[in-house]
């Protein structure tokens, strides 16, 4: 995992800062650094990670499930000491005194039968007792073929519902893999966003604090020179405490989401960061029918929802057997016994058996057909539920395509809009140092300076999440013009 790490971190700017003699190592971080170590490290990462491995190996016994399986079973003894009722061959009871070992060992082989829903087995068996109160005596029972096939119910098939189902769940869960990470980007690029405009907010009421302290110093002199009403004076303190009220806020608000950005990205302790400002935009053209082209190609929405049409086909279909059912057990095989264990595989005689069983209800009280309705009923419900989730994944998407056409404009015009206010509050500021505009002019330059800079680096936000939403909404680099894909080894 180290070496992960590492590889994501090799792109980082290191630099070290002398402190008193002690090293302390800054970490640079980009937004695409950050994304990538939070795909490759975040504990939400290695859930999801987890979440695959389970469900890779689930499918793995699926499919096994399916093969010829080969068993060894065994009792080797079953020793017994005791007095039981027997009876004898005139018919009567007596309680006899037995001193017996039983031995049994067989092999079998089982196949499941998807294409009726029975099972087939295959097995050979030999069998042993020991009269331990007659050393000398021992018999042998061998079986040494039998085959059978047994089926619950010929009208209900569940290994051909789990065919149609078990691939659509794999597949399910490849998708969603992606989409969890996906998922992650856009949680990573949240908290970058968070600590990155924490950050802002704390550099920000920092220098403000340093202003209104050098503006709260002259407007004492002026003050005292008679150049300025106490009313002015007063509203300069104010500005002041509220200033270093606001610095206090902000270095807690810092503490609190470095420590979340850092564990949303895996990293331990606690590493000085430095954030570079993703300000080149990645704006490009995309259409609104293939937003929703590829999320219906790519997302796990219309497999999802044909698995749950499926199951509630399966359960219509096992409601409506459940009423009559025939069954079939059959077998066939060699049997023989003799007190040596060469003469019980010597003249082998025939064992067989057939039969069919059924069952059927006379009457019920409705409860059958109650519970068939409710399984058709649950079925309608079902697919009704799909086309009211592909009607909002539809608008979602349009909505987003919207927002996506506006957003690089909206963008540029709070950026332009931080830089005016940014050299209003400039010229503003110079002009209140030489008397020419009043305390109150100044503290509207300031505010409308704090909120354009805000402004702007929240609509930065706004279109970093935006663009890894849509990511996740379609599953498609948008960039690359590719599908996006992952692919993890199983162990």
């Amino acid at each position: 995992m180290r070496s992960i790490i590492l590889s994501m971190l090799c792109g980082c700017v290191l630099t070290s800062v002398f402190s008193q003699g002690d090293i302390s190592k800054t970490i640079t971080l980009s937004l695409d650094d950050a994304v990538e170590l939070a795909k490759n490290e975040s504990i939400n990462y290695l859930t999801a990670k987890n979440n695959s491995e389970v469900n890779y190996w689930e499918y793995q016994s699926y499919k096994s499930g399916f093969l010829p399986s080969l068993s060894i079973n065994g009792i080797l003894p079953n020793y017994q000491r005791s007095i039981n009722r027997i009876t004898v061959d005139d018919g009567t009871d007596l309680f006899i005194e037995q001193n017996q070992a039983f031995s049994s060992l067989s092999l079998d082989v089982n196949q499941i039968v998807s294409f009726t829903g029975g099972e087939f087995r295959v097995s050979s068996s030999l069998n042993r007792i020991d009269i331990l109160s007659n050393p000398t005596f021992n018999t042998y029972s061998s079986t040494p073929l039998t085959i059978g096939y047994f089926q619950e119910n010929i009208f209900y098939n569940p290994y051909k519902w789990q065919k149609k189902i078990q691939p659509l769940i794999f597949e399910e869960s490849k998708r969603e893999l992606i989409e969890e990470l996906e998922e992650i980007s856009l949680q990573a690029t949240s908290k970058f966003f968070d600590f990155l405009l924490a950050k802002i907010k704390s550099e920000n009421a920092s220098n403000n604090k340093a202003n209104q302290d050098t503006i709260y110093n002259i407007s004492k002199g002026r003050f005292n020179l008679g150049k300025l009403y106490e009313n002015d004076l007063l509203q300069s303190e104010l500005s002041l405490l509220n200033a270093e009220k606001e610095l206090i806020v902000s270095k807690n608000e810092l503490k609190l989401t470095k420590q979340s950005f850092l564990d949303e990205l895996g990293i331990k302790g606690d590493e000085k960061l430095e954030l570079l400002i993703p300000e080149n935009l990645i704006f490009v053209k995309i259409d609104s029918m293939q937003l929703f082209e590829k999320a219906l190609e790519n997302r796990k929405l219309l497999i999802e929802h044909n698995r749950k049409v499926i199951e509630a086909e399966q359960n219509v279909a096992k409601t409506k057997s459940d009423g009559f059912k025939i069954g079939i057990t059959g077998n066939f095989g060699l049997t023989q016994q003799d007190e040596l264990l060469s003469e019980a595989y010597s003249g082998l005689l025939v064992q067989q058996n057939f039969s069919f069983t059924f069952s059927a209800p006379i009457f019920s009280w409705g409860k059958r057909k109650s519970e068939r309705k409710i399984a058709i009923a649950n079925l309608d419900l079902i697919k009704s539920i799909n086309e009211q989730e592909l009607m909002s994944v539809k608008r979602e998407l349009s909505l987003k395509y919207l927002e996506w056409q506006q957003i690089e404009l909206s963008v540029r015009i709070t950026k332009k809009a931080s830089e005016i206010s940014l050299k209003r509050y400039s010229a503003t500021k110079r002009r209140f140092v030489i008397g020419k505009v009043s305390i109150t002019d100044l503290i509207i330059a300031q505010n409308e300076k704090d909120i354009a800079i805000y402004n702007y680096y929240e609509n930065l936000r706004e279109y970093w999440e935006l663009y890894y939403e849509l990511r996740k909404l379609t599953l498609y680099d948008f960039i690359k013009k590719e599908n996006i894909q992952i692919n993890i080894s199983h162990q």
